[in-house]
Order: C-alpha cells, then structure tokens, then sequence
C-alpha cells in the first residue's frame, strides 16, 4: 500500500467506526477523493445507525410479543401450579435466561406455597431436591428484592455477599455469572417471585 485515505463514521457525537481506502499509487488521493469519502462516510454513518435502531426496535417487539403472549397464557391458567409454570417458561423466553425459577409464598404464614422451574438449565433431579426454606429465602438477595420491592440485579454472586444465602438451596450458582430477582406484589400483598439466573459467559 502506497496511498491510505481514512475517514471517521460519525453520527452524532458517536465514533461507528472508519472507512479505509487504500491504494498502490503514491500521492493517490486528492482532495476531491477526501470530500466524496466524506460524504460517502456521512452516509454509510447514518445507514449503520438506523440499523441498529432498526434492530433495537426488532427485538423490542419481539419481547413485547413474548410478554404479551405470556399474558394470554397467564388468563387462560387454570391452577396455581399451571399458572407459575407458565410464567417461568414465559419469562426464561423473553429474557433468554439460562434459568428461570417462579416460587410464590404465604408472606402471613411463613412459608412457600409452590415452585416452578424453566429455561434451558432446568434440571428436573434437581428441581426435586431444591428446598428452600422462607427464612433462608428473606435472608437472600430474594429478602433483599422483598423488602425493598424492586427488582434486585449482581453479576455474579460474589459481587454481593447476600448472594452467598442463597447458594444455601438454589442449585449450581457456583456457575452462576449474572442473578435477577423480580419481587411479586399485588395491592401491597407479597405473592412471589421471579429469580432469572444466566452461566458465567452468558450476557447478563
């Protein structure tokens, strides 16, 4: 290469990246040539741009979807133990969670009522063997999440060292990279809540 003209792509106040033309002539490019790559790259910038908003936009409404046909679902559940299922598979779908778990509790009483388990890091042996207990349950990140009503996000659970009560019964969070507890209430009533978990390496 004996000639190298670079062009920034700009849109905005944001760098999209450089369009390089090269050449094996040296002195090649004029400054005509700099003015028509200006342009040219002032064009491909705002291209690049709109497909990204354009594809933001997709899988908005492709999220949106999901939720909607969850809520579909949801209406036409008949017994609480369809109902939560339904919504852990709803959920592990449009957030593309590794794993998601639904539990609901008696909040008066003290206790778990029921547990629903999906995403592709279901493993029915251990669903059998997960047993948590309300104490330890509010001791958590998911007592945390409760308390505050909101939803609480770590990445990885030795960012927060309430995460380490919850590997007291929620299964293989050794490997857990990202964890996400979404409280659930009603009329101020603390009905569950929704725990989403993805594998180290796995987006958050």
């Amino acid at each position: 290469t004996q000639s190298e003209l670079a062009v920034p792509l700009i849109a905005g106040d944001e760098l999209l990246g450089v369009l390089d033309v090269q050449a094996d002539i040296p002195h090649h490019f004029t400054q005509d040539d700099i003015r028509t790559q200006t342009t040219l790259a002032a064009q491909v910038a705002v291209a690049i741009q709109n497909a990204r908003l354009f594809q933001h936009t997709q899988t908005a409404l492709a999220r949106t979807e999901s939720l909607n046909q969850l809520i579909r679902v949801v209406v036409a559940s008949e017994t609480l133990s369809e109902l939560i299922q339904t919504v852990a598979d709803g959920t592990a779908r449009s957030l593309s969670a590794d794993r998601v778990l639904v539990l609901t509790i008696d909040d008066e009483a003290g206790r778990i009522i029921g547990v629903a388990d999906a995403g592709p890091g279901t493993d029915p042996m251990k669903l059998s063997q997960l047993k948590p207990s309300f104490e330890k349950l509010y001791r958590g990140l998911s007592g945390r999440a409760m308390r505050e009503r909101t939803a609480v996000i770590v990445s990885g659970r030795f960012s927060e060292p309430r995460a380490e009560i919850d590997a007291l019964w929620l299964p293989d969070i050794n490997d857990v990279g990202a964890l996400m507890v979404v409280p659930i209430y009603y009329r101020d009533k603390a009905l569950g809540m929704i725990i989403a978990t993805n594998r180290i390496g796995e987006p958050a």
